[in-house]
């Protein structure tokens, strides 16, 4: 029920730190006792295998949800102070509200903000991407250090950032333009729109399953591949956009893991093209144990 894709098995454990003491004991006590752990947004990019995750998923969504704002006239820029549990749908449109132009090509990206950061959300090669926004991340590293990272320590790419597997984004400052509200509202609406019309939202999913190739799209080279609406079980190559699977009723993680190879194996024999994971798959399979 933490997942998007509404599929999966169990976590061990999930924690919610209310704060920046709280959440640095947290993983001095869990690297002390080596229990494995893993960051936690709203699970709209994660599949946990059925045989669970044996560790804590450490979710910021209830302690770092606070959103500051500063207007700097000298600049002619608004300067947003964000947690990184919060809402990257509530962040886009605070911005819009405060004329904060510059991350419209965000709107209906389902997930945080520190997930959005980890993975460098947005159209590829574009403005549009968060990491072109940030200044700073507070980051909470897997080895207990506290530190800022400004944007050019992130190695923010397609699809990717410098943060490790156990790195925990805790803030991030953003550095918006100024536009006027009712033209940054037209162009939300106007992705908004296109995403309605192009990309499922009839059955659970967790967005992209793969990367864009260099030079391609991976949703056409699956369709073009004859794959849309393949199916395994309860997991199916979705019929609205093909760089998405679908749970269309009692979907396991096993017939997700499955339907995913199935795709690489057919874009590879026909294109040559090994398509790389967007998704993230962690956790064991049952009888592993």
């Amino acid at each position: 029920e933490h997942c998007s894709i509404r599929a999966g098995g169990r976590a061990a454990c999930i924690a919610y730190p209310p704060g920046r003491e709280e959440v640095e004991r947290l993983v001095e006590f869990l690297r002390r006792e080596r229990i494995p752990y893993l960051p936690l947004g709203l699970g709209t990019n994660m599949l946990v295998r059925d045989g669970g995750f044996q560790g804590v998923l450490v979710s910021l969504t209830k302690g770092f949800s606070s959103i500051e704002t500063r207007i700097d006239q000298e600049r002619d820029v608004i300067m947003f102070t964000v947690g990184s549990g919060v809402p990257l749908s509530r962040l886009a449109q605070m911005a819009a509200r405060e004329g904060g132009r510059g991350l419209e090509s965000l709107t209906g990206i389902p997930g945080t903000v520190g997930g959005a950061i980890r993975m460098n959300a947005g159209p590829a090669g574009s403005e549009g991407q968060i990491g072109n926004r940030v200044v700073s991340v507070e980051v909470l590293e897997r080895s207990g250090k506290l530190l800022v990272r400004d944007r050019e320590s992130m190695g923010f790419g397609y699809r990717t950032s410098a943060l490790k597997e156990k790195d925990l984004v805790l803030s991030a400052v953003l550095e918006l333009g100024r536009g006027s509200p009712e033209e940054i509202q037209r162009a939300m609406e106007e992705v908004r729109s296109r995403k309605q019309e192009t990309q499922p939202g009839d059955f659970p999913s967790a967005g992209s399953v793969f990367k864009n190739p260099k030079g391609g799209r991976a949703g056409q080279l699956i369709e073009e591949a004859g794959l849309k609406g393949v199916r395994i079980r309860g997991a199916k190559v979705s019929e609205i956009h093909a760089n998405f699977i679908v749970n269309v009723g009692e979907a396991t993680a096993r017939d997700i893991v499955s339907l995913v190879g199935l795709v690489r194996d057919r874009v590879k024999e026909k294109f040559g093209v090994l398509l790389e994971l967007e998704l993230c798959i962690v956790g064991e399979d049952e009888g592993e144990r």
